[in-house]
């Protein structure tokens, strides 16, 4: 049996077992999945423990979507631009990182909510890996503006200045709410 798991830190809220379980079920992958909590110190080695044979992969959130890039073999040129890796998947001991934080955000924007962000000022709550991702969404929607708030004010600024070295975001430190 093959294993993928959930590194975080705290995990116990995490409803990612009961639905990634039911997931890999339906699907016929003879694989379990499990909750990794891992400290900051302990991060090298949980990642070093994904390059196994027996394992699939791994799902990453709080708070290490943005730490966890150097520790990767490679990045997919989306995950590159965000600044965040949500999914690691395990090729013959190669980790290789994706987001799928941006494309969820946007799906779920248009089916879920039937908002087109196109020519909109919007505001958003959140800096860390996800709220880079839904950021680069609503860039890529053509928002008018995105005003982003933050408790830790230079998280909210460094997502500002790189998505401003990218030429391609409607955001200013103008619009930067801390």
């Amino acid at each position: 049996m093959k294993i993928v798991g959930l590194i975080g830190y705290p995990l116990a809220h995490s409803i990612s077992p009961a639905f990634q379980q039911a997931a890999l079920d339906h699907l016929g992958i003879d694989a379990r999945y499990e909750l990794w909590e891992t400290e900051r110190d302990a991060q090298a080695e949980r990642v070093a423990g994904i390059r196994r044979p027996d394992c699939l992969g791994a799902n990453v959130t709080v708070p290490y979507k943005e730490l966890i890039i150097p520790m990767l073999d490679e990045i997919d040129p989306l995950a590159a631009r965000i600044g965040a890796v949500n999914t690691i998947v395990n090729r013959d001991g190669r980790l290789c990182g994706y987001n799928t934080d941006m494309t969820g955000f946007a799906r779920a924007l248009r089916e879920e909510g039937g908002f087109d962000p196109s020519g909109t000022h919007v505001v958003l709550l959140g800096a860390g890996g996800a709220g880079r991702a839904a950021t680069m969404a609503l860039v890529q929607a053509k928002a008018a503006s995105i005003t982003i708030a933050d408790l830790v004010p230079e998280r909210a600024r460094r997502l500002v200045e790189d998505l401003g070295r990218q030429g391609e975001t409607p955001l200013d430190s103008r619009q930067l709410l801390v």
